[in-house]
């Protein structure tokens, strides 16, 4: 039997955004060390990076109208 195997393309980078930092915690999941009620540490790292992306969005437009 052929095993169908899942393959992405790949994507290139995109330098106009920030994306984030990627901490050595971030790839241990299998250890959590607090059952947060507001969400896990990661997911909220990443709500903040989007966050500071379209804070930067908005002032490079802002800056663009002038």
């Amino acid at each position: 039997m052929k095993q169908q195997v899942y393959k992405t393309g790949n994507h290139p980078a995109d330098h106009r955004t920030f994306g984030g930092i990627i901490y050595a915690s971030d790839f241990n999941t299998d250890c959590r060390k607090n059952n947060n009620a507001s969400g896990s540490a990661i997911a909220r790292r990443i709500a903040r990076d989007l966050a500071f992306d379209k804070e930067c969005m908005a002032n490079a437009a802002r800056r663009e109208m002038l």
